[in-house]
């Protein structure tokens, strides 16, 4: 409920197990923070000593008094419980590559029994939507943290998803132990979240849960150092398939001489973003062998897997083969080549 005039907020500080006493318990909580607040969601945090950030697990209980001006409080909040001891060791060697199903995120080391949170910030969002998300930016190492228990990782998708989050800012990512093909000693995860035209920043955090006094907590380890990628489209479309030629003749008229043409088909491709086709041709020997310089028939994209080449010679042998371009400007490799002869009058 929202309180009227000047207050203060003082955090105390229970390490191990709380005292059975009432005057115990008074001593125990140390006060560690005393602020100034307004009503309203305050956050605050804990550097701990060097005695709690060494050793095994300990259980840390923080309770919160509410002043009012003329001193008074109504007493402790409920508790809220964090761990104390040894943190992980900090993720090592980030790194970050664009990929056709998303961002790639590899760094040293395995994950062993920890997990990897990766906190991505999107700089390409809109202000007021990075306001809408109110994202936290992370946490030092030597604070207390305080959490449930793992989330779920989540489902990688096998495609790039072409929108970008609903609400744009931080976003936690669990990681995976592997990345398929990665080297030695190396771990990580797909962002298939990740959309090509944005740009993102990510930092890694390892996470170990522990279990005190009945309560399963994390411990984060600090932050790694950011690596920031920029998703461009690099990746050419797939070679067509299917490359197939046909020689024939037409008259435009009775008294026209026959007029030889070879046409060109091959199999679609199913890219979202293509642009269109390129069609190449080469004059050839006899034999099949290249004789000449490569040409290109087509001056942009053509957008039907079909082209007719009428500037042929009777007697001519020709060698083709097409690319895929896709909206980027990327061009595939070439398809299979096909060679076709245009027959004499």
């Amino acid at each position: 409920m929202a309180i009227d005039g000047p207050m203060t907020a003082e955090v105390c500080r229970e390490a191990g197990a709380r005292p059975l006493t009432p005057v115990a318990r008074a001593a125990a909580c140390l006060p560690v923070r005393r602020t100034a607040v307004a009503s309203g969601p305050s956050e605050l945090s804990d550097t701990l000593p060097a005695t709690l950030e060494a050793g095994p697990p300990v259980l840390l209980t923080y309770r919160v008094q509410l002043y009012n001006a003329t001193g008074r409080s109504a007493g402790e909040s409920a508790a809220a419980f964090a761990a104390g001891g040894e943190v992980p060791a900090p993720v090592e060697d980030l790194r970050a590559t664009p990929s056709e199903s998303g961002a790639v995120i590899e760094w040293r080391g395995g994950t062993g029994d920890d997990r990897i949170d990766l906190l991505r910030t999107d700089l390409s969002a809109p202000p007021a939507a990075a306001k809408r998300a109110k994202p936290s930016a992370p946490k030092p190492s030597g604070k207390a943290r305080s959490s449930t228990a793992p989330k779920p990782a989540p489902k990688p998708a096998s495609k790039p998803q072409p929108a970008r989050p609903a609400e744009a800012g931080v976003v936690h990512l669990l990681a995976a132990d592997t990345v398929p093909g990665g080297q030695a000693d190396t771990a990580g995860t797909l962002d298939a979240t990740a959309a090509i035209g944005d740009t993102y920043t990510y930092v890694a955090e390892r996470v170990r849960s522990v279990t005190v006094g009945g309560h399963t907590l994390l411990v984060h380890s600090a932050p790694s150092a950011s690596v920031t990628l920029a998703m461009r489209d690099t990746f050419p479309p797939r070679p067509p398939t299917g490359l197939a030629t046909i020689a024939g003749s037409t008259r435009p008229d009775a008294a026209a001489e026959p007029a030889p043409y070879i046409d060109l088909s091959w199999e679609p491709n199913g890219e979202a973003d293509l642009a269109g086709y390129l069609v190449y041709r080469q004059l050839a020997r006899p034999n099949g062998d290249p004789q000449g310089p490569l040409a290109r028939l087509t001056p942009l994209p053509i957008p039907a897997p079909a082209y007719r080449d009428v500037a042929v010679r009777p007697g001519q042998r020709y060698s083709y083969h097409v690319t895929a371009v896709d909206a980027s400007g990327n061009e595939s490799a070439p398809s299979a080549k096909a060679l076709e002869t245009v027959g004499n009058p």
